[in-house]
């Protein structure tokens, strides 16, 4: 009987825990600013986009997602993204962001560090996240839409 009880005492602890810690991951998401160029607006909360033909943006990203993962710029702009990633909720190894059409490669990002990829727009691609360690894909894309 004091095993099932104790067990039971394990299992709400740990479910309060996940549960307090989804909680606050949520509202960290739902309360970050959108950081871009003073001519840049968002649309919503996973959207980033500028009329500026120099639109600089930072994304937060770890293993699960990114704050923003869809950026809208202007054809002709030169484009400065920079990609932070948080130590919480990353693999210790960090991440990298790879395009490969345009060719663009963020490089090793270590956890809580970040790096700045400039291009200038010419078309709609996505940036892929890896663990760049082991090159293992994330489950989501950053997606840069250009407009005319």
């Amino acid at each position: 009987m004091k095993k099932i009880v104790v067990v039971a005492i394990v299992v709400v602890v740990v479910a309060g825990g996940l549960l307090a810690f989804g909680m606050h991951h949520k509202a960290k998401n739902n309360s970050s600013s959108n950081s871009s160029s003073s001519s840049s607006s968002s649309s919503n909360s996973s959207t980033l986009s500028s009329t500026s033909m120099t639109p600089s943006f930072m994304i937060n990203a770890n293993d699960s997602g990114a704050d923003h993962e869809s950026v809208t710029v202007k054809k002709g702009a030169n484009v400065s993204i920079m990609f932070m990633v948080e130590t919480s909720g990353t693999y210790h190894g960090g991440l990298e962001f790879i395009s490969t059409d345009p060719a663009i490669d963020s490089g090793p990002i270590a956890t809580g560090g970040s790096k700045t990829v400039t291009f200038t727009a010419t078309k709609s691609f996505s940036f892929q996240p890896y663990w760049y360690a082991s090159q293992v894909k994330k489950d989501y894309l950053i997606t840069v839409n250009v407009t005319d």
